[in-house]
């Protein structure tokens, strides 16, 4: 099988609005980033612009956490010694809102030429509800998740010990598939499966996706524990309405708990050789 590489004259650029109204902003411009790259698009080519454009309205009402209004500031240099300016966030979101997503998003994005001539040139943000560029047919309703995600399937990897679990999600009636097998079959004890389960019966959401999970390294334990975080970690992505439940629970921080194991020469795993004074 050879290498599918995208060539240029096969490249469509699509458009999408995405509302920013109550969005995070690192969140919002961490998936428009993955947008404007190309990212979400199975094929994707680093050396190719191979992305979509990403229309950004309501940018003066993004969401900003903790304490970013008051302490974060922007850096410039004017080029003379010592003429260091540092615009308060604050002021740049009274005077130019779109400024603000603008520098989040290119911050993401490498520095290269590629990034500099193409990519950027591709993000269009406005302050207000209104844009123009109705005549390139820009779908999405508004919200991030329909813009951004447009083709339903949303992934994420959880890890706990040695396993490692990679978790789609997509629209439908409950099916289960890890490593090709169900989930009772590959996971035979009933509380390793509900276990598994904890992200969907906190937010409501039990049956309502087909997961497909592959899963490597380590045992049942250790990748049933992979999988929850995963699961958790997907449905933010799916709906960001998750992420409060979820983190209530403490279904998105992953457990670092591990065995410790024997050292060479020694009986035990902290076991230290009888103390002699001679």
């Amino acid at each position: 099988m050879k290498t599918f590489s995208l060539r240029k004259e096969d490249v469509t650029h699509r458009w999408f609005v995405v509302d920013a109204t109550g969005q995070p902003l690192g969140r919002l411009a961490s998936r428009v980033a993955q947008i404007l790259r190309g990212k979400h698009k199975p094929t994707f080519t680093p050396h190719l612009n191979s992305g979509d454009c990403v229309v950004v309205v309501n940018a003066a009402r993004v969401k900003l956490t903790g304490r970013k209004l008051e302490q974060k500031r922007y850096f410039r240099h004017t080029g003379y010694m010592g003429h260091e300016r540092f615009a308060p966030l604050k002021n740049v979101l009274e005077k130019r809102p779109e400024r603000v997503i603008e520098k989040a998003v290119w911050g993401m994005l490498p520095k290269t030429t590629l990034s500099r001539q193409k990519v950027k040139q591709m993000l269009k943000v406005y302050a207000g509800p209104e844009h123009p560029h109705a005549a390139q047919q820009p779908s999405g309703g508004g919200s991030m998740s329909s813009a951004i995600t447009p083709e339903l399937r949303w992934h994420a990897v959880g890890r706990r010990k040695v396993g490692v679990a990679r978790v789609y999600l997509t629209p439908g009636s409950g099916k289960w598939n890890v490593n090709g097998r169900t989930l009772g079959d590959y996971f035979p004890r009933p509380s390793l499966v509900s276990h598994i389960q904890q992200p969907f019966t906190a937010t409501d959401t039990l049956g309502a996706f087909d997961v497909r999970a592959l899963c490597r390294g380590g045992g049942v334990t250790g990748q049933a524990g992979a999988m929850r975080l995963a699961i958790a970690r997907a449905l933010c992505l799916a709906d960001e309405r998750h992420r409060k439940k979820l983190r209530e629970q403490g279904l998105l921080t992953r457990d670092p708990r591990v065995v410790e194991r024997k050292k060479p020469g020694r009986a035990g795993a902290r076991k230290r050789f009888q103390f002699s004074k001679r």
